[in-house]
């Protein structure tokens, strides 16, 4: 790429950005003549640059402005495509290799073209199995009725609530600890 057409590009684009508010009819026009220009001279357009306007009109993509964004999943895809099967007018849907990834969909709110940006698949979850850490020797016990299990839990509980009775009753004569009985009083 020469300097003069790297100059021409860069003033293009700097155009169309701050024109992109105030006029942007102006700013679609100078972005579609900066992406002849590229095919022109057989300058490839960066994937990023890609995102970022409209191919077709050469609308600089902003969502949430004009334009609008949404995400599908390989599921939303496949439903589609059931959908598109069971629709007695639709054609038949292309076949899409299968392990694609969710694509984001970018729609342009002047001409209404969808801008398709392919995700690459997200790595699959591997589970490790955990590790079972050998404990101290414990006799095995049988496995327990559900009626004697119920009362090791009760019995269990009421143990913890005896040792925390127990721990107050302690705490309390070490420290002097007021009660209702002591605002009650009148001097």
């Amino acid at each position: 790429m020469t300097a003069n057409l790297s100059a021409r590009l860069g003033f293009l684009t700097d155009a169309a950005h701050l024109l992109a508010k105030t006029a942007p009819e102006t700013s679609a026009y100078l972005m579609s003549c900066r992406t002849g220009l590229m095919a022109r001279n057989d300058v490839p357009l960066p994937e990023a640059q890609r995102q970022h306007l409209c191919t077709s009109c050469g609308h600089i993509l902003i969502p949430g402005q004009q334009d609008a964004i949404r995400y599908e999943t390989q599921k939303a895809l496949r439903v589609k495509k059931k959908r598109q099967k069971t629709a007695k007018d639709a054609r038949p849907p292309r076949q899409e290799a299968g392990g694609q990834g969710p694509r984001r969909i970018i729609s342009c709110g002047t001409c209404g073209v969808d801008t398709i940006i392919k995700m690459s698949a997200p790595d699959p979850i591997s589970r490790k199995p955990l590790k079972v850490v050998a404990a101290t020797s414990v006799p095995e016990q049988k496995p327990a009725t559900a009626n004697a299990s119920s009362k090791k839990r009760a019995k269990s509980r009421k143990a913890g609530l005896a040792a925390l009775l127990q721990s107050q009753a302690t705490a309390s004569t070490t420290r002097p600890s007021l009660s209702l009985a002591d605002f009650m009083k009148k001097d």
